[in-house]
């Protein structure tokens, strides 16, 4: 899990489409709590045993919106897809926005997979 990790990692700080937006706001799993809106985080949740190198997996890529912040959600979370679809080692799965009701923030999330 450790090198998808990493290589995910290097992949979307080198993309301005992400650190335009992001600079290098991303984090495995959560961010700290003083990470100022936006920011990015990621979950692998599996790594998959019929892989040839054994570095394939499912990734969740969530990309964190304050309130009133909908619309640039759903902008950056499109915009994202296109980025992951660019990378051959990924194949979006699935992507949708959701509602924080505890803080009234939006999360993007975004589904692939990785060879």
């Amino acid at each position: 899990m450790l090198e998808i990790s990493e290589s995910l990692y290097s992949y979307l700080v080198s993309k301005t489409a992400f650190t335009n937006e992001m600079g290098v706001k991303l984090s495995p799993i959560v961010a700290l709590q003083e990470t100022a809106f936006p920011f990015a985080t990621f979950r692998i949740n599996e790594q998959s045993i019929g892989s040839y190198d054994g570095t394939a997996g499912t990734v969740q890529l969530y990309f964190w919106y304050g309130p009133k912040e909908y619309k640039k959600c759903v902008q950056f979370t499109d915009a994202m897809k296109a980025v992951i679809d660019d990378n051959d080692n990924y194949q979006w799965q699935n992507s949708s926005v959701d509602f924080i009701e505890e803080n009234q923030s939006f999360v993007g999330i975004i589904n692939f997979s990785t060879n």
